[in-house]
């Protein structure tokens, strides 16, 4: 019975896709835990710790497709323990008492815990994948569009003359950064646990350091000789990780949104995304619907990872008031980051630009875009501060009149200090972008 839009059947996938579904599947869940069980078996065998033929027959045993997922139900009903009900159906399976043998020396929490860094090492496979499909769509977005002019706005006003090529630059650069903060957080984060109960290794023996090195060696994963069930900075960090890029996503997508408005129409969500984002009542409107989903997302991203940066406080040895907080909070932020890449990956590849809306709005306000030009030009004979003055003025004055910033400026005394060139930049500021072209290709060329 579907009760969130995580597994809405009829309405589904609008905050969630179909391979972070299938990643974060119960079953697949269930699966990882028994792969754990199934290498730690295979590595006791190898050091003497149990028979060959128990670790043989848990190997074979350690499938979905032996294990009775109705009894596995049922156990869970009386049964609170994270994991002892799957243990128990796949102690019931394993023939010639074999059972007995299954997750010998290691604890509930080195499970889970393994089986969620196996987890994270495959959203950071798909997070590094869209990142980079993300950084290669934006940098041919930078190159189509390094000379087109728009205005630049400052604290929601009308600035002065940038290029689009400048604007996809920043947000390259920004996703860069990411991806060079989730590759370094590899070697952090993909680290799995087998500490036994209170992190001495004792059930395990005297070769508890090489069996636990062993076993996460054959999943993939690195080894810390320190036992971390309740230093958790390591999953606090990946929580920061995951909202910071969430955030970067949303700041795309906001100025996506902002950039279509009516009133700006400069940029947009394109007809050809995935998603019809037609009004119920209004059939002249293309709602940008992914770009809002997306803002929507990064918040309770962002809330989900005070979770756990709140879960490093543990107390003892084990602590599962902060530790199950965390064990909740990450499938969700997963999912939501993984929709999040996907929507924007949408977004960016059917994304409408109108060239020509970003001229007429960068000539809305007229030669005002050029005050800045004109300040400096007009500061090298009369002082920067007192050219500001003056500039105050002669906009004040052109505003009262109702005549042009240009009208006035000229008819003004100080118009002896501009040359023909400046009168010409003040007719054409898309050439008043500074250095906009050289950082673009940079970028480019990065």
């Amino acid at each position: 019975m579907p009760i969130s839009f995580l597994d809405y059947e009829i309405q589904e996938d609008v905050y969630s896709t179909p391979e972070m579904k299938k990643l974060f599947d119960e079953k697949a869940r269930f699966q990882r835990w028994l792969n754990i069980e199934a290498a730690l078996a295979v590595t006791q065998s190898e050091f003497g710790i149990i028979p060959v033929e128990a670790a043989e027959e848990i190997h074979k045993k350690c499938k979905l497709q032996f294990i009775d997922m109705e009894s596995l139900k049922d156990e869970y009903k009386v049964n609170r323990n994270s994991i002892v009900p799957l243990l128990k159906e796949l102690k019931k399976v394993c023939d010639n008492k074999y059972g007995q043998y299954v997750h010998y020396g290691a604890t509930t929490q080195d499970i889970v815990d393994t089986g969620q860094i196996l987890e994270v090492k495959e959203i950071l496979e798909v997070v590094s994948r869209d990142l980079n499909e993300i950084e290669r769509i934006l940098v041919d977005l930078a190159k189509k569009h390094s000379n087109t002019p728009m205005i630049g706005r400052s604290h929601g006003q009308y600035g002065i003359p940038i290029t689009f090529g400048l604007k996809v630059s920043i947000w390259i650069s920004e996703i860069r950064r990411h991806i060079k903060r989730f590759d370094s957080l590899k070697e952090r984060v993909l680290v799995g646990q087998l500490s036994g109960a209170v992190g001495t290794r004792a059930a395990l023996g005297d070769k508890a350091n090489n069996i636990s090195q062993e076993t996460l060696k054959k999943l993939g994963l690195d080894f810390d000789m320190v036992p971390w069930h309740t230093s958790r900075d390591n999953m606090a960090e990946l929580g920061s990780c995951i909202a910071i890029l969430a955030g970067s996503i949303a700041k795309i997508a906001n100025e996506i949104f902002f950039l279509g408005r009516s009133d700006v129409m400069e940029v947009r969500e394109g007809k050809k995304a995935k998603i019809s984002m037609g009004s119920s009542t209004m059939p002249h409107k293309q709602n940008p619907v992914l770009c809002e989903r997306i803002v929507v997302l990064f918040k309770h991203i962002k809330a989900l990872s005070s979770i756990t940066v709140e879960s490093t406080i543990h107390e003892n040895e084990r602590d599962p008031r902060s530790l199950w907080a965390e064990w909740l909070a990450f499938p969700q932020m997963f999912v939501y980051v993984g929709t999040m890449l996907s929507y924007i990956l949408d977004v960016l590849n059917n994304l409408e630009v109108n060239e020509e809306k970003m001229k007429e709005n960068l000539y809305k306000i007229k030669e005002l875009v050029t005050s800045e030009y004109i300040l400096f030009k007009l500061g090298k004979h009369i002082g920067k501060m007192n050219a500001q003055e003056k500039l105050h003025e002669i906009v004040e004055k052109a505003e009262k009149t109702k005549k042009s910033f240009r009208e006035t400026l000229l008819a003004d005394d100080v118009s002896k200090y501009l040359t023909e060139e400046d009168r010409y930049i003040m007719s054409h500021p898309e050439n008043y972008i500074g250095e906009t072209e050289e950082i673009v290709q940079a970028v480019i060329n990065y």
